[in-house]
């Protein structure tokens, strides 16, 4: 594609994303495919010639949205805020055309430079002291996973002098309900389970190989239903 290409494919795709905006709110909530349905529409093998654009726009219409839940639907509540403003949008385009790395000050000087200072605004917005800085993690798995890590060194420093290293233990909580076989994650426990067990992928459901932390799940039993709509 040359920048030509991309300059007149690039704004049809501007306009493909603010019409979509701008009806999504007519839009279904959650999809109401069944399971298969959009692998069904695509093809077995892959592609031997491109494809013409008007037909991928075509495939966006036809197979993709309606596939899609809406996290950018007003009456979407699922999940975790995920509200993406256009403006970010925006900001995405010009990340992924510049294309950059930020994996030393050298590979990216201005990428460095800008996240420390943007990490630094967060930390005043938050009320944090000079004493934090921070940097950007690409999901919620991996920040958790470097959070448990500074707390295992935290530990493992303070404790040094009782001759550690030591294991830190993490302690994960579910609700059983009434009538249940297993326990049920509850909304609040849920997000502690998650952080914790999700980026670990450890064949073990007590230890966590990759943070050296212990995992000690609690069952907590409930009179009722925690669930049910008061």
């Amino acid at each position: 594609m040359t920048p030509e290409e991309f300059r007149r494919l690039g704004h049809r795709i501007v306009d493909w994303v603010a019409d979509y905006r701008e009806r999504v709110a007519e839009l279904p909530v959650m999809s109401r495919v069944a399971p298969g349905d959009i692998k069904a529409q695509l093809p077995v093998s892959p592609p031997t010639e491109p494809e013409r654009f008007e037909a991928i726009l075509g495939d966006l219409d036809r197979v993709i949205l309606p596939g899609l839940s809406h996290w950018q639907h007003p009456r979407f509540f699922g999940y975790f805020p995920s509200n993406g403003e256009l403006s970010s949008v925006l900001g995405d385009y010009l990340s992924t055309g510049l294309g950059v790395l930020g994996l030393s000050w050298q590979s990216s000087p201005a990428l460095t430079e800008v996240e420390e200072v943007a990490t630094d605004w967060m930390r005043q917005m938050v009320g944090l002291s000079p004493a934090w800085s921070g940097v950007i993690q690409d999901t919620a798995s991996t920040s958790t996973l470097v959070a448990l890590i500074c707390a295992r060194e935290r530990v493992n420093f303070r404790l040094s002098r009782f001759g550690g290293p030591f294991s830190p233990i993490v302690f994960t909580s579910k609700w059983k309900r009434p009538g249940d076989a297993r326990p049920s994650p509850s909304a609040l426990p849920l997000f502690l389970t998650r952080s914790v067990r999700l980026p670990f992928r450890s064949p073990s459901p007590s230890r966590s190989p990759l943070a050296g932390v212990r995992l000690r799940p609690l069952r907590l039993r409930t009179r009722g239903d925690p669930f049910r709509r008061g």
